[in-house]
């Protein structure tokens, strides 16, 4: 559980995120593997990133998915520059 939300929270911070920011996290243990889902979106639900990562280091997964989600837009869906 503590690695789970560690991996939760660092994806959190890593775009930001507070009460305010439409985006979310969930890491779940999957076999000898980690599964970590993000979300993304705009207030109004009309632009979102959704994407799946599986792999051994939860946090690691949750370092990578902030990478991409920023290559692919997230700061500009979530209104910053």
């Amino acid at each position: 559980t503590v690695r789970a939300v560690e991996a939760e929270r660092t994806f959190l911070r890593g775009l930001e995120g507070g009460c305010s920011v439409p985006l979310g996290a969930h890491c779940v243990p999957a076999g000898d593997q980690w599964s970590f889902r993000a979300w993304v979106g705009t207030e109004d639900g009309l632009r979102t990133l959704n994407e799946v990562a599986t792999g051994p280091d939860p946090i690691a997964l949750a370092t990578a998915m902030v990478l991409d989600f920023r290559q692919k837009g997230a700061n500009k869906i979530l209104g910053r520059s």
